[in-house]
């Protein structure tokens, strides 16, 4: 796993199509925005394992899950996730 460090409003680039924001930063929360190709599916965690487990149920656990087959190819999606580990206040990266 590598693991980096990043302040706010910086990014990272995976590849040449993915770039990960950190938009705002505040006790244990961090927000995140994510850019990526339509064809390639970005969940959290929880729901990823919620999807797999919904495809095994509907095959019978027989057919691999194909993530993304609604987007349409060549576009770009844009996310926003949070991740919240505590109920601390989160600061907006943006200064006024």
């Amino acid at each position: 796993m590598l693991v980096l460090n990043r302040k706010c409003e910086q990014e990272i680039r995976i590849g040449t199509n993915i770039v990960i924001k950190v938009l705002s930063i505040g006790g244990g929360r961090v927000r995140l925005g994510i850019e990526a190709p339509t064809d390639i599916p970005v969940h959290r965690e929880e729901v990823a394992r919620q999807i797999d487990r919904d495809a095994r149920d509907d095959s019978g656990g027989r057919r691999p899950v194909r993530y993304g087959a609604n987007h349409e190819a060549g576009g770009t999606q844009q996310i926003e996730t949070n991740r919240r580990d505590h109920g601390d206040t989160l600061a907006d990266c943006r200064r006024p």
